[in-house]
């Protein structure tokens, strides 16, 4: 897995990008005998599988009623493709051993170093920092988690200090998103226990308190970079837009700005959408995206660079699908984010997974995937998700095969207890 997460940094211009760590997975999935097996020992890869090709169908659909081009339609279908491969893929690996995606941070550590786009500017460029030293410094404080969690189980409050540490640095330094996924983490792994009996008749107030208390430190980090005492230049020239920074509704509207202009065209074409890499050729989407950022003038230099031409702003899994593959794309892209959803609360009750060193990491990843299904662009189907995906259903089902291997040996315990009984 290391070499896979490697790998992944070199890529090749085939029309569309393809990956060597893309290939690699090809190579290790041309066995039938293999899925068959993947299928049968996780039974959820299966379901996934089945509703990604539900999901290619609606997109081969679109794009004839679209009447799509050909470069466009290649590279949408392959992009669902590769998501199957590399799934699979991954969870093939992980499945042998789920120790596994240390290895693959590991892994991803060095691709970054190697690979990873440096901004023009130094450590003062928040660019540099949010897009290049965050991605490495997550995956390290992923790995050092892991291992201190295996070491010393008493270590959990150090580490629970560490993530909430870290996560107030990340949005001191302008990675805002990054920050409060790293700050619930510690939180949930530091009330582990309270949160597992949480019923949601208890959640309210705690729901309601959060939200206060969100409210109130939203508003003292929107005076601090009004005042310039933390974040970078992007986050100031953000809030300046806003007619009210204080509101963060306002500021995701403008941030996640891509999100609602893909729902204005789902409104245009709801049932088959707009086809893959759903065209913008007037320029309808890509102007009132700019119009929400409040950039109207940089609309027409856009305009001018876009040598293949617009495409609809989406910035969002969940959204964009429907918005190239219609309605029976979305259908099946949520499914695959209900059964994942399900799958780690089901875990999450489970009493090895509060034990296991590879919570914090769990914990991290689930945080992480739903905002990538709402917040990111499609093709991190085949990018981000995989790894993700595969951890958490090899992960529950393993806990599965362990329920029921004790369930089988408290029968047995009870039947050898029983015979003892008859005997005396």
């Amino acid at each position: 897995m290391g070499l896979y997460a490697i790998l992944s940094g070199i890529r090749l211009n085939l029309g569309g990008q393809l990956g060597l760590n893309e290939i690699l997975a090809v190579g290790g999935s041309l066995s039938i005998k293999k899925w068959k097996e993947l299928f049968r020992d996780v039974p959820d890869i299966k379901r996934i599988t089945i509703a990604y090709l539900v999901f290619l169908f609606a997109q081969i659909l679109s794009d004839i009623v679209n009447h799509s081009a050909t470069n466009d339609l290649v590279r949408g279908w392959a992009n669902i493709a590769m998501a199957i491969i590399v799934t699979n893929f991954l969870a093939r690996l992980l499945y042998r051993a789920p120790a596994l995606i240390v290895v693959y941070l590991i892994g991803e550590i060095i691709r970054l170093a190697l690979f990873g786009e440096e901004s023009e500017g130094g450590l003062e460029d928040m660019g540099f920092f949010k897009f290049y030293l965050v991605p490495i410094l997550n995956s390290i404080v992923l790995v050092l988690a892991y291992y201190l969690l295996s070491k010393k189980r008493e270590s959990r409050r150090l580490i629970v200090g560490l993530l909430v540490f870290y996560g107030l640095f990340s949005i001191a330094f302008d990675a805002r998103s990054n920050g409060i996924f790293w700050i619930l983490t510690g939180f949930v792994l530091l009330q582990m226990e309270r949160v597992k009996k949480l019923t949601l008749r208890k959640a309210v107030p705690y729901l309601v308190f959060f939200i206060i208390l969100f409210q109130l430190l939203y508003s003292f980090y929107v005076s601090s970079v009004l005042s310039g005492s933390i974040g970078g230049d992007h986050s100031k020239e953000q809030f300046d837009r806003l007619e009210n920074p204080y509101n963060p509704l306002a500021l995701l509207a403008s941030g996640r700005a891509e999100t609602f202009v893909a729902i204005e065209a789902i409104r245009d074409k709801p049932v088959f959408g707009h086809g893959s890499w759903a065209p913008d050729k007037d320029g309808k989407y890509t102007l009132l995206m700019h119009k929400m950022h409040g950039e109207e003038e940089k609309f027409l230099s856009h305009l001018e660079n876009a040598e293949k031409g617009l495409i609809i702003p989406s910035h969002s899994v969940i959204i964009g699908t429907w918005a190239c593959a219609g309605v029976l794309g979305f259908l099946a892209i949520m499914y695959i984010f209900v059964l994942l959803v399900r799958r780690f609360f089901s875990l999450f009750r489970q009493p090895e997974f509060s034990a296991s060193p590879l919570c914090p990491i769990l914990i991290y990843f689930f945080f992480y995937l739903v905002w990538t299904f709402f917040f990111s662009p499609l093709p991190h189907i085949k990018q981000t998700l995989p790894v993700m995906i595969a951890l958490v259903v090899v992960l529950h089902r393993k806990g599965e095969i362990q329920f029921k291997q004790k369930q089988v040996k408290r029968t047995m315990d009870s039947i050898a207890l029983t015979k003892v009984g008859f005997t005396n």
